[in-house]
């Protein structure tokens, strides 16, 4: 049976309506009951299956008024990005703000990835960002090293631990002479 998107339920009690995924992208109602007339009927609940599970996730729909620019943008945002439709862009939008909020209050544990860009010829630079990566080694989980031109690098860090930790390791980085870019890209807050 296909994942059910929406359930709705019709002027009849008992007599539920059924969308299923092909019938939402549609508009078509499936009905349950040949009997139940398919025009008269209330939605009660609106979500979405996981892929390759029968559960059915909750959503709630909302309304948002946006100036026809910020719409634009919206719009933009949602065909460069790849998404299917502006509520998948939305919730990334919005993550992507909770997950900056998480960061800035700097309380919790956070999972995040930390970016060097540094002048290898600059041999300080080579040392003090080894030897960071030694004095934070309890929330380094993995290190990369990229070799970009002869005298360019870039370390990829993964880290989890406290936010405010992680981030006095961000600011140590980018105080070091030959660090050309240091920056974190907060992956998820780490539940307790």
């Amino acid at each position: 049976m296909p994942a059910v998107l929406r359930f709705a339920e019709s002027c009849y009690p008992n007599k539920p309506f059924l969308h299923t995924k092909e019938g939402a992208k549609t508009g078509q109602t499936h009905r349950i009951s040949p009997e139940t007339p398919p025009t008269v009927h209330k939605t009660y609940f609106y979500g979405h299956a996981t892929p390759g599970e029968g559960d059915i996730m909750p959503v709630a729909r909302v309304g948002i008024s946006l100036e026809p620019e910020l719409l634009k943008e919206l719009d933009r945002i949602t065909r460069d990005g790849g998404y299917s439709n502006r509520s998948q862009a939305l919730r990334d939008l919005i993550r992507s703000a909770l997950s900056d909020r998480a960061w800035q209050s700097s309380s919790g544990s956070v999972l995040a990835a930390v970016t060097i860009f540094y002048d290898s010829a600059s041999s300080f630079a080579t040392r003090r960002i080894l030897e960071m990566q030694h004095d934070f080694y309890k929330d380094i989980r993995s290190s990369t090293h990229f070799h970009i031109s002869e005298t360019r690098c870039l370390e990829v860090l993964v880290v989890s631990g406290k936010a405010a930790r992680i981030d006095s390791l961000v600011k140590a980085l980018k105080s070091v002479k030959g660090v050309l870019h240091a920056d974190v890209i907060l992956i998820s807050r780490i539940p307790r």
